[in-house]
């Protein structure tokens, strides 16, 4: 099963399961630069400080001060996982894992009793997993949006309703399924990037419109872009607007970053 190759800052304690079986596995070999840094962290109990840095399926856990120049060569083969905990003079890896719906229990079996682990340690590697366990399972979730207008919705005319959108993580490629309504003149509905105005997706209605739904693909989504859904309405009498997200990784914004 395919891993996410990204992960956000770590922000639960997750308790290890006690099993009884351990084996750790040291790994060597080459690892393409880190593509994400989590924020730093302190634990009341110790002096660990927590950094995450991820790259092609290795998840690279920093404590005890260290820094990149103290993480060693790692890699994995595809479609599996590993955790490599980098101290300022040593470091520990744990795995590889292949499955992702046993990935907590499989993880916390390793770490159990690994004396080269301290409870901290042990703590900060759960907690990796918890956030990546997590990320999988919002990332099966839908996102809807929703936009239902009438003629006394706007004086203006032709008027504009849009929603703001962003990612969590970049996604090559968003899906979402359009439904369509309406009663009126014309219709625009378009997608586009909301700073630089790039339009991704857009078509067009003319006249009355009881149902259109159909399936649309959004490429290079990106977590450091906002979006925008806008509609412009002609001689509207009622419309609806329904855009479901096949991902839980899209979130709505309130407020855009900055003004056009």
């Amino acid at each position: 099963m395919k891993f996410k190759k990204k992960s956000k800052a770590i922000i639960a304690v997750t308790a290890i399961s006690t099993v009884a079986v351990c084996v750790c596995f040291l790994a060597t070999g080459a690892y393409a630069s880190p593509s994400v840094t989590h924020d730093r962290k302190t634990w009341k109990d110790s002096e660990i400080l927590n950094e995450i840095l991820t790259g092609d399926g290795v998840y690279y856990i920093f404590c005890d001060g260290a820094g990149e120049d103290d993480k060693p060569l790692s890699s994995v083969s595809a479609g599996s996982i590993k955790f490599v905990l980098v101290r300022k003079d040593s470091y520990t890896s744990i795995g590889p894992f292949d499955n992702m719906e046993t990935l907590m229990e499989d993880v916390a079996e390793q770490c159990e009793y690994m004396n080269t682990l301290t409870q901290e340690e042990k703590k900060l590697v759960m907690e990796a997993v918890a956030d990546i366990c997590g990320n999988v399972e919002s990332d099966n979730k839908n996102s809807i949006f929703e936009m239902e207008l009438d003629r006394y919705y706007d004086d203006t005319d032709p008027f504009v309703n849009e929603r703001l959108f962003c990612v969590s993580e970049d996604i090559s490629t968003l899906k979402a399924k359009i439904s369509f309504q309406m009663d009126g003149k014309s219709g625009l509905v378009e997608i586009r990037d909301n700073e630089t105005d790039e339009l991704i997706w857009a078509n067009t209605w003319n006249e009355n419109i009881e149902n259109d739904t159909f399936t649309i693909s959004l490429n290079n989504i990106l977590k450091e872009n906002e979006y925008v859904i806008r509609f412009v309405g002609t001689e509207i009498n009622y419309a609806k607007i329904e855009v479901i997200f096949e991902s839980g990784l899209v979130r709505e914004r309130e407020r855009p970053r900055k003004s056009n």
